[in-house]
């Protein structure tokens, strides 16, 4: 194997996989039935279908940002800030769907999602400590995240109160 794909190749092919997980538990938690179609939703909402490859994209991102960082971590301590960083956050990602989709509480995925904001925001800041390319590249899933809290608030404003 030649240096160049132990450098990328290994940590992207991790990051794919936790990012996978992600993907598969997110879409599993989800479900866009008559409950969901019930909910009054913001005016500037995009449609539900912009929505799977918004996350593609962010994907692409996370995996490429979590590539470039693991290659230019200085030594195996950050790495293992940045492997404990992305469980923290696929967790989080993950229980994000749930709580909103399965359990139907958008009010308790609201607070959820700021813990993911952290959380992704904290993923920026560490990496950013010795990868400022790498830290740009996850810029992306901090904006989306944002856009999610966001537009989760709206969803819990426009349908109080949930039980």
């Amino acid at each position: 194997m030649t240096v160049l794909s132990q450098r990328y190749l290994q940590p992207a092919v991790g990051a794919l996989l936790a990012v996978g997980v992600m993907a598969v538990a997110g879409r599993m938690a989800t479900d866009l039935g008559p409950w969901y179609q019930g909910l009054t939703q913001p005016d500037w909402k995009p449609s539900d279908a912009a929505f799977g490859p918004g996350w593609a994209v962010i994907y692409l991102f996370i995996i490429a940002g979590f590539a470039k960082a693991w290659a230019d971590a200085p030594a195996n301590k950050p790495r293992q800030w940045l492997v404990q960083l992305m469980v923290v956050n696929v967790l989080l990602n993950i229980l994000w769907s749930v709580l909103f989709f399965y359990h139907q509480r958008p009010d308790i995925a609201f607070g959820e999602v700021i813990l993911l904001w952290g959380s992704v925001a904290a993923f920026v800041f560490v990496v950013g400590q010795w990868s400022f390319p790498a830290a740009v590249l996850l810029l992306p899933y901090l904006a989306w995240v944002t856009f999610a809290a966001t537009l989760n608030f709206y969803v819990v404003m426009l349908n109080w109160p949930f039980t």
